[in-house]
């Protein structure tokens, strides 16, 4: 069959679409449509047998055929990502499937703001099928409002990591919004599957490039349009270069019509003549990227200590230390994929599988797993025990064979934090928490541990996983009607710098952006609305420079704006409870913001005290703590890759069941906008640095909570006040907005204009009117 445009069911991957529990994931809603009975009144209609019975039915489910994980590159939990359009992960990165193994066909996944992943599934314990998928997040996003030339490029745009460009009559109307994404070979499912031409080549590199019209919905180039790529690759790719896109239909590469050539000694050209999630380009060489074999077994060179794989747990304090969603635990984490991917190009090779190589590795592997799962008790370190196990029953091999471990110290161990994980969710879960109750309940039953007692409460009772939660859906019946959706606020940046003169971007492409999670729970009595927020803020530099002179030391000349958390706020995937400092909102001294507007104006205008005071003024205001976690390039600026952070906002109010009453907003921290400048000047016929400085010139919330400058364009009443739409037996709030900044020129944010963009979905009804 050939390969068919747009046959991936990709819907939306800047607003991924959150599928009712109640059919796909927790059944909470009956698919007839019928809604479930209040309390109050059922002794009206039924007796309170059958009202629990009814209760009962309203909470089943299906056990799930497979599970899968969702993580982006650094193993952090991606949260409302859908799989084949319609289960959806929970805050944890876990989805659930009660319909499908994906044994024998590709997973297809997708969330906002990531390009869409591809996955199958492998028998592990208790014959359960697990798949793991790693989502790329966009490196460019643009908006294409006319039907000219443009082009979208990651990077410096002096000379991008890639490029597309999109000539004029690319697609049939306007407007739409194209993302574009490199992707690291180890992270793609398909990576072994075989070209449709049946040639034996070697991905080299990958990326992904997606378009949505209008009604965010995915659309296709027109006919007869192709799209032109150059991909910086220093020279290492040699020819012929056979470019392929993914069909998860197949199961195959398809070789595209066109071949990529060498544009020049650093970059190749790529035609393309479809919109696809996953592109690749094929050499005939050995695997350029593949991690070295022989650098992961070294225990006593290359990688030592921690980073060096090691067949014992690890030790207690680094179990207490807490990294594991930090440097630590991203780098074990990393091993991990290496040795997996490493295993797979053994196994496409023909490796004997009784070798003592292939022993020592699955020993080295298996040895790292356990230590991550003691450093990670959660759901990211029970993924990779359930990946050993994938790749033992591929190999066929016993842990007892010839690689030393008891195959009984793997499934206790998944066994040990499914209960660890579920006692927590159950225990704790509240009304905004019952996906992940449920996802920890339907978890257990798919690992056949859901019979397994829970420990003793304080009361000295003990139950079982099940036993809980059918205590706990009594609770829910009662006291939960249940929203949840996202919104994701783009910010699109200036393509000229709004305060200095022949100065152009250089990252038009790096959009920020804004997301919420959003969950709402109201209760059918009392109309009270519990709200819950969890906000990521992505935030990549945005640079500017001059153009159009022939000054050798311009080139070097730039200002940069990127995010930096405050110290209140945690790194992402870490959600904690914090507390603002006072007056968040006016921590720039006055002095220094007329000095740094007087700099920005006229460099050079600037008298030697000034330049003075103007240094002490930022060294007093720098913060260490904050600028050791920005990374940065060969002469001090920022790095091009995403800073992510994130805190929760919370909110109160009503709901009648037709109209909401929302409060204001409560957040719990900000991030700090810095812009870094560099500028240099000739001097003895070198250029020299007259000025370095990373300057804070803005606190950044939530512009759903602020806006840029004090009241929002739109606020989370006036979004719920949306006139809600049925899919289905669901009500769905949807919907979008375009913003202008209103001040450009004073220069804190480097933005024209923002999109805010909003799908919510009613997914337990408790016909509260």
């Amino acid at each position: 069959m050939a390969f068919r445009r747009n046959s991936i069911p990709i819907k939306i991957f800047l607003i991924p679409l959150i599928i009712l529990l109640s059919i796909t994931a927790c059944s909470l809603l009956p698919t007839s449509g019928d809604q479930l009975p209040r309390q109050e009144d059922a002794a009206e209609n039924i007796s309170q047998d059958e009202d629990q019975a009814a209760i009962d039915s309203a909470f089943e489910f299906q056990v799930p055929v497979s599970m899968g994980f969702v993580f982006d590159p650094k193993g952090n939990p991606i949260s409302n990502a859908t799989l084949q359009g319609e289960d959806s992960s929970d805050l944890n990165g876990l989805i659930m499937s009660s319909g499908k193994t994906y044994a024998e066909e590709w997973a297809v996944v997708e969330a906002s703001g990531y390009v869409a992943g591809f996955a199958q599934a492998k028998q592990t314990k208790a014959e359960a099928y697990v798949f793991e998928v790693r989502l790329t997040h966009l490196t460019a996003a643009i908006r294409l409002d006319e039907d000219i030339n443009q082009s979208m490029g990651s990077g410096d745009l002096r000379d991008p990591e890639i490029e597309v460009s999109f000539p004029q009559g690319a697609f049939n109307s306007f407007p739409v919004i194209a993302g574009l994404a490199e992707i690291n070979p180890i992270h793609i499912g398909p990576l072994f599957e075989p070209l449709d031409n049946s040639q034996q080549l070697h991905l080299q590199r990958a990326f992904g490039l997606q378009a949505l019209n209008s009604q965010m919905e995915n659309t296709s180039l027109a006919s007869g349009i192709t799209l032109e790529i150059a991909i910086r690759d220093d020279g290492e790719l040699t020819e012929p270069i056979t470019i392929a896109a993914f069909d998860p239909h197949e199961g195959y590469w398809q070789v595209l019509p066109k071949t990529c050539t060498r544009k020049d000694e650093t970059h190749v050209y790529c035609e393309v003549d479809q919109v696809s999630p996953l592109i690749g380009l094929f050499t005939e060489q050995e695997y350029l990227w593949m991690p070295d074999l022989a650098a992961l077994q070294t225990r006593d060179g290359g990688q030592t200590g921690l980073m060096a794989p090691n067949s014992k747990p690890l030790s207690g304090k680094l179990q207490q230390s807490g990294e594991c969603d930090g440097a630590v635990g991203e780098a074990i984490d990393l091993q991990l994929q290496s040795y997996d991917v490493i295993i797979g190009d053994m196994l496409k090779a023909g490796a004997s599988l009784n070798s003592d190589t292939m022993a020592g590795l699955m020993n080295d592997y298996a040895g790292l797993a356990f230590g991550f799962a003691d450093l990670c008790k959660n759901e990211k370190g029970k993924a990779a025990l359930l990946q050993v196990l994938h790749v033992e029953l591929a190999l066929g091999l016993e842990f007892g064979d010839n690689w030393g471990w008891d195959p009984t110290g793997v499934t206790d161990k998944i066994t040990e934090l499914t209960v660890e994980i579920a006692q927590k969710a159950l225990a704790e879960g509240k009304c905004l928490d019952m996906k992940e109750a449920l996802n920890a309940l339907k978890e257990a039953k798919l690992l056949g541990v859901a019979d397994n007692p829970l420990p003793t409460n304080k009361d000295g009772e003990t139950e079982t996983i099940q036993e809980a939660f059918d205590r706990k859906k009594e609770e829910w019946s009662e006291e939960c009607d249940l929203w949840e959706g996202t919104i994701t606020i783009m910010h699109f940046p200036a393509g000229a710098h709004f305060g200095v003169e022949n100065w152009t971007a250089l990252s038009v492409n790096n959009t920020w952006t804004e997301t919420h999670d959003i969950r709402i729970s109201t209760h059918p009595k009392t109309q009270a609305i519990t709200g819950r927020s969890k906000v990521t803020l992505t935030f990549p530099p945005i640079m500017y420079a001059k153009t159009g002179s022939d000054d050798p030391c311009d080139r070097n000349n730039f200002q940069a704006y990127y995010g930096l958390p405050s110290e209140h706020m945690e790194v992402s995937g870490n959600q904690q409870d914090f507390e603002n400092p006072p007056d968040p909102e006016n921590q720039i001294d006055p002095e220094l913001q007329e000095i740094f507007q007087k700099y920005k104006e006229n460099p050079q205008s600037l008298t030697p005290e000034e330049m003075v005071a103007l240094g002490e003024m930022l060294e007093n205001l720098s913060d260490p703590d904050n600028q050791e976690g920005t990374t940065t390039g060969t002469n001090g600026s920022p790095s091009p890759g995403n800073l992510e952070y994130g805190f929760d906002v919370t909110f109160s109010g009503f709901y009648d069941g037709t109209t909401f009453s929302i409060s204001d907003l409560e957040y719990n921290c900000y991030a700090q906008i810095s812009q870094f400048i560099h500028n240099e000047s000739e001097e003895d016929e070198e250029c020299v640095v007259d000025f370095e400085a990373s300057i804070p010139v803005h606190n950044y919330t939530s512009y759903l909570a602020h806006g840029f400058y004090g009241s929002p364009p739109i606020t989370l009443q006036e979004i719920l006040e949306t006139p809600a739409d049925s899919t289905g037996d669901n009500e769905v709030i949807r919907g979008s907005e375009d913003f202008s900044n209103p001040r450009p020129e004073v220069g804190s944010y480097p933005f024209d204009n923002s999109s805010v963009i909003w799908q919510l979905i009613h997914v337990q009804n408790q016909n509260i009117k």
